[in-house]
């Protein structure tokens, strides 16, 4: 069946409206592109293409004597190019070490945990995930980001973990029970873990708390914000502009690892210094009317 080129041009309207916005995403400033894709371009093009490359290593503590109990944060060290480490607060890192300390996401071997390789170093490649159709980045199982998750890292990356909410449990070690905490918050808003243990200055090495909106610090933090659970639920854009998260773009990197099998997840971030403004979706229905009425009038005219 044949169709006008009017009818085409109504069709793809048609379509540009129902693709505009195909994910739940949290609300946005309208009009603000990151240029996340650039940024993606940038990591994932490094090193003769192959992205991101590091060393990782356990965590410890201040001490140097226990590990992240949850194994959840992780010390990436770069041995290539591309990575910012200017947006990380950095946690007992020399000023001329590059590297930067994240959290991993997933289910799978916990690269903190003291076990893990004997503390020696392992070396891997990472790749930024972004979906710039659908706004999304995700792990390697395929689950995206989510708001909560990402304003929670950038919390964790720029602020002193003494000054944040570590909960009534370790009072004497509260920069470690807050990672712990916030670590924690955030694998849960990504639907991994609903407990943790938690380092405890007490006998023993540590104790089990639930994670839940009723008392987990952080996620009470985010219903101080904004009371619905859904909002934070919702899938974060890191091409998007957030007033929560301010000029910053977070990432999910799927990473592996030498001589370990599977996917390895953990979250980058970096400031943005040079974002753009783009027609809001009210006006690219104007500019797609317009176009449409320029059409008739040309076919009028035949």
């Amino acid at each position: 069946m044949k169709m006008s080129k009017l009818s085409m041009a109504i069709g793809s309207v048609l379509a540009l409206a129902a693709t505009m916005d195909g994910v739940a995403h949290a609300d946005m400033v309208p009009g603000v592109n990151m240029n996340a894709q650039d940024i993606v371009n940038a990591v994932n093009g490094s090193n003769g293409g192959t992205g991101y490359q590091f060393n990782v290593i356990a965590s410890t503590t201040g001490t140097g004597f226990y590990p992240e109990i949850n194994g959840g944060i992780v010390n990436l060290t770069a041995t290539g190019d591309a990575i910012n480490r200017e947006a990380y607060h950095p946690y007992y890192a020399p000023a001329d070490t590059p590297r930067f300390t994240t959290m991993q996401l997933g289910t799978g071997l916990r690269i903190a945990d003291y076990s893990f390789n004997s503390w020696k170093s392992v070396r891997g490649v990472a790749n930024l995930d972004y979906n710039a159709a659908e706004g999304t980045t995700s792990t390697s199982a395929g689950t995206a980001l989510n708001l909560g998750a990402a304003y929670l890292y950038k919390v964790f990356a720029t602020t002193d973990a003494d000054t944040l909410p570590h909960g009534d449990h370790v009072a004497a070690w509260n920069d470690i029970a807050a990672r712990e905490l916030v670590t924690g918050a955030v694998r849960f808003l990504m639907g991994e873990v609903t407990s943790m243990n938690l380092s405890a200055n007490v006998t023993g090495w540590h104790i089990t708390v639930d994670i839940d909106w009723d008392t987990n610090p952080y996620l009470q933090m985010l219903l101080g914000i904004n009371a619905d659970q859904s909002y934070w639920e919702s899938a974060y854009n890191p091409n998007a502009y957030y007033d929560e998260i301010g000029d910053y773009s977070i990432f999910v990197m799927n990473g592996t690892l030498d001589g370990y099998g599977g996917g390895y997840d953990f979250l980058y971030m970096t400031p943005i210094t040079n974002k753009s403004v783009v027609p809001e979706p009210a006006s690219l229905s104007v500019l797609a009317l317009g176009g449409l009425m320029l059409l008739r009038r040309r076919t009028a005219l035949k």
